[in-house]
């Protein structure tokens, strides 16, 4: 969301002809520190410029409220949209400003390790979060276990492949025969490579990448299964390319087309659509005789089943937070919540009642442990019984 978008969602909310959807996606745009100058600048603009006890300030008074039911609830990471409390504005004008020159008016609380460690478990046996780990494998087919430890140098035939802890870098360069490599991540898994012409690819869990060793054509190509994020080096005569099944049972392709840009797939089969998210330069999203052309801030839907290609605005703020290391929700059902959770943590999900149709708005970080992520959805009605690996929802 640009920070103009958001001006006109504030102006919304002040006319009160702001929809629930976009009225979340406001609230965790201005939860981004990143946003915060131009978020204090709407708020004092508002004070300086509304009447006095109209309706408009009785909007801004619910805002914050909202905003200080976070100062109040610095526990929590995950809530349920509620009711706000009102409260007098003029009598609390000085502590919102106190708020807003500290910087502590966001919605909800980014918690802090020690803060999290300290949370009662809910279970008796704890499950580490994912760490950087994945499958390299090699043009021979021969394959090499990578982990966040090590740094070495990988020797492929004239290719050499350096591993500095989550990450791998291709020297730009190789002449000898067309190799693909497969970077794969599993469940609980994370990576990052460098390709041979300088761009850069981050792999979410229980994802692969496949590559060239070394980009020869008039084309630059890659396929992804699962998610991963992209920041492309520019070559005006090379277009790159990302190819991405467009049906779960892996047949027919979607083709993401880049000249130098950033942009997130997101194409796990256990979805419903693939979302290609644009955050910087320009993409084509093409699907058989379909395509569609993105801006900054938006994102192609893609249906598995009816192949319908939808453009949207997203909040890429939420795309890529796995990127940044957070859980980010905003008006998000507890199915897609514990698809995250399967994938990030590896384990297994089961519900034994229709689970909860609430949808859930917070940020959480991903480098918490699996009790922490539990105990904050049980704060909020959401039961649990874990038995090994197998988290069931009651």
């Amino acid at each position: 969301m640009t920070t103009e978008q958001a001006r006109q969602l504030f102006r919304q909310y002040l006319d009160d002809t702001i929809s629930p959807d976009d009225y979340l996606q406001f609230r965790i745009w201005a939860a981004d520190p990143a946003n915060q100058p131009a978020f204090d600048e709407m708020i004092l603009q508002a004070m300086q410029h509304l009447p006095a006890g109209g309706a408009e300030h009785l909007h801004l008074d619910t805002l914050y409220n909202e905003l200080l039911q976070r100062e109040e609830m610095q526990d929590l990471a995950i809530l349920p949209p509620a009711r706000p409390m009102w409260r007098n504005w003029w009598a609390a004008a000085a502590v919102l400003a106190g708020l807003l020159v500290a910087g502590t008016y966001l919605l909800l609380e980014r918690i802090p390790k020690a803060d999290i460690a300290a949370v009662p478990s809910p279970i008796s046996t704890d499950i580490a979060p994912g760490v950087n780990k994945a499958t390299l494998t090699l043009a021979d087919g021969s394959t090499v276990t990578l982990d966040s430890a090590e740094s070495r140098t990988i020797q492929q035939g004239g290719a050499a492949i350096s591993q500095h802890k989550g990450q791998l870098l291709y020297a730009a360069g190789h002449t000898g025969p067309d190799s693909y490599n497969i970077l794969a991540t599993p469940a609980g898994g994370q990576f990052r490579v460098t390709l041979p012409d300088g761009s850069k690819v981050w792999l979410n869990s229980a994802s692969s990448l496949r590559y060239p060793i070394a980009f020869k054509g008039a084309e630059r190509i890659v396929e992804l299964k699962g998610q991963g994020y992209f920041e492309i080096a520019k070559d005006a005569r090379r277009p790159f390319k990302v190819r991405v099944p467009a049906r779960q049972n892996g047949k027919d392709y979607m083709e993401v087309q880049v000249l130098g840009t950033r942009f997130d797939i997101m194409a796990y089969t256990d979805e419903q659509h693939i979302h290609t998210t644009l955050l910087e330069g320009a993409v084509r999203v093409q699907q058989g005789a379909t395509n569609a052309t993105l801006s900054p801030g938006q994102q192609a839907v893609l249906g598995y089943t009816d192949h319908a290609l939808t453009v949207q605005m997203a909040d890429v703020n939420q795309v890529i937070a796995w990127k940044t290391g957070f859980f980010e929700f905003a008006n998000t059902d507890l199915a897609a919540i514990m698809r995250q959770i399967a994938r990030w943590y590896d384990v297994e999900v089961e519900y034994r009642n229709t689970h909860s149709k609430e949808r859930f708005l917070g940020r959480i970080g991903r480098d918490q442990p699996l009790s922490g992520i539990l105990h904050l959805l049980e704060e909020n009605g959401v039961r649990f019984t874990v038995e090994g690996k197998k988290v069931i929802v009651q």
